[in-house]
């Protein structure tokens, strides 16, 4: 149809019809910004369904209560920035009484640059909102969501998770019809729902009922014209706001719906012609478009979402007259709105831009893309990601490039993922030939060493890549520096040994090309050399670090030791130019070594050294986390200053962390810490940390400890067989035989719980591979921890086996290693398995004072179960005295621990114990014919007459396990039948 409308331009309609209770449920939010804390609500549903509509009229009913609004949005069909959206929010802050000034690194790219990291960057934003919201409470509006970069997600996240302590009311909209699993928003939705108890309001269609009280509020129709109207929406539009809207202006244009300024008409519907698709009604709109206008609006959508007037000129070439008539013309036709604040025009709806752009031919809009990216990268300060977009849709090559510094303003800016993006789109580009080969394996060491933190198995593929192209190009700085980090990413996915040879290798390549007497970087001929981006490029000097802290996790201590402190000794001083802290994780390695070593002083110092090179403890590798709880763990874990500003610290950590950090402290890094927490009684949230996220962290010590925890936990909670299932997945994912594979401290970890539960069951000779497994690795890495959990095993072998002076000397070496260097808990475990040797012999009061040294132990350790279990050891010297009074006290407390832990073969032992408590006095003394406390136990319940499996249900272990000591009883009292064993209980008083 043609003609012109009477109307004046009628603008964005307000009144909202049918959205009371989604419009309730944002109000809800409002005034929990004034008691100290704020909400995060998610407004859902498909394109048009009237989101922004909903969000603008909460913002409206805000501002008249008093609070700042801020906007930001998402844009498809153009590559934002990193942050996009909350830098569009910063532009709408303006400075007054009272107000903060933003962040400096906002305005300031160098600002940024000195930022310690991510966690850095983000703890600014969230203090300057804290202290916005003190100004004036604060509602942040993210329009469009499902489009948002993963950066500007992972700050929302952030955010979301400080709402708890931080008044602001964050509102989000997001298309949920359009997420697919390959979109960051469809992985990132639950967690944000989870993590920050956000609200969620998903906006319906709407009724017929809704759709009459918006035609009679708006028009004065007769009764039977309303209903035909009414009808005719419903049939078309189906409920949908937009549509609905759209319908009813292409109506009123073509005076179908015309006022006659007392009321209103409607003409003759069934003349009308809808469209298949109510997109189809914006491409009729644009035929009201003069072909001038047309095509500026065209290559305005070409531009993108949001349009700055003067860029508009400058690639149309057009004047203000000829852009002032389109711009008008656009109005009227409803396409185009003013960007509040700001020289710009914005599309009123992502469906207009999207009609618009389409209906340029491909050749025609591959040259105003062109064009676009010509006129911003003339700018003093392009932005990268946006001139990269617009040459990459022109088909041009100089979009590689722009690529590549697309990727080196995400990396600095710490977007990992949107970094691997940038340059993976510029590898796609690029083009056959020598000089295309070296731009290709710069981008694939990027690239690699970049998706380490995310998707190691994709990094191997493209650092193998990566060197194949340096060797094959003659690079000889490029081939050792892809080798030695090749052999990191190798490492970091469980192949160990083949990494620290690469480290090696690369090492000893760098120091051959040179790199100590000329460190200028790879030295890459141009004009690839543009490529090299200095922070995409670690310093070439650093490369031994991590061989270092690779070396030490191995358990090829004393190596980590010569190699790191010759590596130390080269640290260039502070006055030159190097990045410090590439340099510094060599102190990390070397701690390391020398905490497993037993020379505490001197990794304490190293440790030390390597927080000091480091702006912000935050941004420091998971490793030196890891090895500070180790020796925190080892050596002061009866220090509760320590210990506390440890945990602390490590709260702090867990907090800060998001993105990429949040990843490998989930994954990783707290591997260490629920370690510290299984030891201070915290089972049940070390239990779901390791099914939850341990055991799927993929073959890092993240998995490795999640598998050694969660075995540990079911032994101590009696499922024996769920430990052995346990640990031998670990045997089936990890390499537990070899050795200078994984990691010492874990994979030992395991050894030692593998043999207790072999010895627990009485399986001598599962025991004794386990006990030799173990031995072997403590021999080949040299270190002096683990050695008294290793005469600790011998001892309980030799027990089992009724050779009790080779167990009482074991007991005594596992003392002597225990206290040299001083091991808080090792020294506890040892003088309890002493005070046990020591009663069993009839010697009390040493058994006494030894446990006595160790119950105070276990309170300075803060370690529960270790409290029990000594509790447990006190309680029967106690009952052995008929001293009750000792004995109930000690028991009350030992029972209390292990309901709480749910540590049945403890409760088991104190069940036990009650039970001989109630008995008949008896006078013995010492232990019978040199039984052991479990075969003792096992003895008096035998000669009560109960079965093999009813004595192995009491004592929470299995029937072949009551065998096993049954039969060792039998060989220790020489008899061979259980009626010759009961008659021994009942002469010794045992029952």
């Amino acid at each position: 149809m043609s003609g012109t409308s009477t109307l004046a331009n009628p603008g964005p309609r307000t009144n909202l019809f049918g959205r009371d209770a989604e419009l309730e449920q944002l109000r809800s939010a409002l005034p929990e910004a004034n008691l100290e804390h704020g909400r995060l609500v998610l407004v859902g549903g498909e394109a048009g369904i009237g989101k922004s509509a909903l969000v603008e009229a909460f913002t409206a009913e805000a501002r008249q209560r008093g609070a700042v609004v801020l906007t930001g949005a998402c844009y498809d069909l153009a590559s934002a920035p990193p942050y996009g959206p909350w830098l569009e929010i910063s532009r709408d802050w303006s400075l007054g009484a009272g107000r903060p000034p933003l962040p400096a690194f906002i305005t300031d790219p160098h600002a940024l640059e000195e930022l310690a990291g991510t966690d850095a960057l983000l703890e600014e934003i969230a203090d300057f909102l804290a202290r916005a919201a003190r100004y004036a409470p604060l509602v942040l509006v993210l329009e469009d969501l499902h489009w948002a970069d993963s950066a500007s997600l992972e700050l929302l996240r952030f955010l979301a998770r400080r709402l708890a302590t931080l008044p602001v009311i964050i509102v989000a909209t997001y298309r949920d019809v359009d997420l697919t699993p390959s979109d960051p928003l469809y992985r990132l939705l639950p967690q944000l729902v989870r993590e920050s108890r956000a609200v969620r309001v998903m906006p319906r269609r709407l009724s017929s009922r809704d759709v009459e009280q918006l035609v009679h509020s708006r028009y004065a129709l007769r009764a039977d014209d309303e209903a035909r109207l009414v009808a005719w929406l419903d049939r078309f539009a189906e409920g949908n706001p937009f549509y609905i809207e759209e319908l009813l202006y292409t109506l009123e244009h073509d005076r179908v719906l015309r006022s006659d300024r007392e009321a209103w008409e409607l003409g003759d519907l069934t003349t009308v012609r809808v469209p298949a698709l109510v997109r189809q009604v914006i491409d009729e709109r644009l035929a009201w478009l003069g072909a001038d206008a047309l095509q500026l609006v065209q290559v305005a959508a070409v531009i993108g979402a949001e349009v700055p007037v003067d860029l508009w000129g400058a690639v149309t070439g057009a004047d203000d007259e000829a852009l002032a008539h389109a711009i008008e013309a656009a109005q009227r036709a409803w396409l185009l709105e003013e960007a509040r604040g700001r020289d710009a025009f914005r599309f009123r709806h992502a469906l207009i831009r999207e009609a618009l752009y389409n209906s340029f031919v491909l050749p025609r809009r591959r040259a105003w893309h062109r064009r676009v990216a010509e006129a911003l990268s003339a700018n003093p300060n392009p932005n990268a990601d946006a001139v990269a977009h617009h040459f990459q849709q022109a088909g041009d090559p100089r979009a590689v490039l722009w690529l590549v510094k697309a990727g080196e303003r995400a990396t600095r800016n710490y977007a990992w993922r949107i970094a691997v993006d940038r340059l993976q789109a510029a590898l796609d580009l690029l083009g056959q030939g020598p000089e295309e080969d070296l731009k290709r394996a710069l981008l694939l060491y990027y690239t690699g060493m970049l998706a380490r933190r995310s998707d190691p198995p994709d990094a191997v593929r493209r650092m193998e890549e990566a060197l194949r192209l340096a060797r094959s190009l003659g690079l000889p700085r490029l081939v050792g520096l892809t080798t030695a980090d090749l052999g990191l990413v190798h490492c970091i996915v469980g192949r160990i040994a083949d990494g620290i040879d690469e480290l090696t290798e690369g090492v000893r390549l760098l120091d051959e090309a040179g790199v100590w007497t000329d460190p200028s970087g790879l030295a890459i001929p141009e004009p690839a050399a543009a490529f090299a981006m200095p922070s995409l490029l670690p310093d070439l000097r650093s490369r031994a670090a991590p061989l270092v802290t690779w070396l030490a996790v191995a358990g090829r201590l004393q190596e980590a030791v010569e190699v790191g402190q010759a590596f130390v000794a080269r640290i260039p001083d502070h006055s030159r130019q190097v990045r410090y802290q590439d340099f510094y994780v060599a102190y990390i390695g070397l701690g390391n070594a020398l905490m497993m070593l037993g020379r505490p002083e001197e990794a304490r110092a190293a440790l030390d050294a390597a927080r000091a090179g480091h702006v912000d403890v935050a941004q420091m590798p998971w490793t030196y986390f890891l090895t500070e709880i180790a020796y925190v763990s080892i050596y002061r874990l009866d220090h509760a200053n320590e210990r506390n500003a440890l945990n602390q610290l490590l709260q702090e950590i867990w907090e800060r962390s998001t993105g990429a950090t949040a990843r490998l402290a989930r994954g990783q890094s707290p591997a260490g810490s629920v370690r510290l927490q299984f030891l201070l009684g915290n089972w049940d949230v070390v239990d779901d940390w390791a099914r939850s996220t341990g055991v799927r962290v993929g073959p890092g010590v993240g998995r490795l400890s999640g598998l050694r925890l969660t075995a540990a936990i079911r032994f101590h909670r009696g499922a024996f067989e769920q430990a052995w299932e346990t640990i031998e997945e670990a045997q089936r994912t990890f390499d537990l035989q070899r050795f200078g594979n994984n990691w010492l401290v874990t994979v030992t970890g395991i050894q030692e719980i593998a043999a207790e539960l072999a010895l627990e069951q009485g399986d001598l000779v599962r025991a004794a591979h386990w006990i030799d497994l173990h031995w072997s690795w403590i021999e080949q890495s040299g270190t002096v921890i683990r050695r008294a959990e290793h005469a600790m095993l011998l001892a309980r072998h030799a027990e089992l086996r009724g050779d009790m002076a080779e167990a009482r000397r074991q007991a005594a070496v596992a003392l002597e290693r225990a206290a040299n260097p001083r091991q808080p808990l090792a020294v506890l475990r040892a003088q309890r398995l002493a005070a046990r040797y020591a009663a069993g012999s009839g010697q009390l009061e040493e058994a006494v004072a030894r446990l006595a040294v160790a119950l105070d132990l276990s309170v300075a350790c803060a370690v529960p179960f270790e409290r029990a279990l000594t509790q447990v050891a006190l309680a029967e010297c106690a009952l052995r005295k008929r001293d009750m009074q000792q004995f109930h006290e000690r028991v009350t407390d030992a029972r209390s621990v292990a309901v709480h832990l749910r540590a049945e073969p403890l409760l088991a032992q104190i069940a036990a114990l009650e039970r001989q408590a109630d008995a008949p006095q008896r006078t013995w003394s010492g232990t019978p014919a040199g039984l052991s406390e479990r075969e003792l136990d096992v003895l008096r319940l035998v000669a009560r007459g109960m079965t093999d499996a009813e004595v192995a249900a009491a004592l929470f272990i299995s029937p072949r396990t009551v065998s096993g000591h049954l039969q060792s009883i039998y060989n220790k009292l020489g008899i061979s039948s259980r009626t010759a064993a009961t008659a021994f209980a009942y002469e010794r008083g045992l029952v």
